[in-house]
Order: structure tokens, then sequence, then C-alpha cells
């Protein structure tokens, strides 16, 4: 709609200029009411425009479902007095792996 706008005002400032200048009117009035009627007119047509590019890309998307996965840490019990050498080697790595989830495939461009 901004483009719209933007390309109704040039072409009125365009048309402003195109046509020789009128006694009964100054070119800032005509560029005035061309620029009201231009604005207008390229808003309307770039959202006609818009909608009818939605529509025709629009047929293309798919939609898809997804699942939410939530995982959780294990918690460490304040409890629990064991220390680094007495914990078995997988609870001992600084790095947490998640699980692997199983690759996604995607439908379109969506």
């Amino acid at each position: 709609m901004f483009l719209g706008a933007l390309v109704g005002a040039v072409v009125a400032f365009v048309l402003t200029l195109a046509f020789p200048e009128n006694p009964d009117y100054g070119r800032l009035q005509v560029f005035g009411f061309l620029l009201l009627i231009g604005v207008a007119a390229g808003v309307a047509l770039f959202s006609l425009l818009a909608i009818l590019l939605d529509r025709v890309v629009g047929r293309k998307v798919h939609n898809v479902r997804a699942d939410r996965v939530e995982v959780h840490e294990a918690r460490v019990d304040e409890n629990d007095t064991r220390t680094d050498t007495e914990m078995p080697e997988s609870e001992t790595s600084s790095e947490h792996n998640p699980p692997q989830l199983p690759p996604t495939t995607h439908e379109g461009n969506a």
C-alpha cells in the first residue's frame, strides 16, 4: 500500500509538470488535486494487486502439523553426596546431549 501511495505521488508530480500551466490554478494547487487522486488510486490498485498475488501464490502453500516436544533435564538432589569420581561416566560429562529428533520434511516453501 505504501508503494502504491509513493507511485501515485510520483505520477501526480509528473502529470503536474507534463501539462502547461493553467491561468485559473497554480501548479501547486494542481499538484495537490492530482496528489489526492493519485495516492488514493495508487493505494487501491496496489492493494488489489497484493490480494491477487496472495491468491495466486497462496495456492502453493501447504499447512503442516507439528508436535511440540519438551525436554526436561534431570535434577541432582542436594542430598546426593556422591563426588565426580563416584558418578558414572555418562553423568560426569559437562555437555548436555538432547535426544535426537527425526529429520523433518518441508512441503512447499512454507
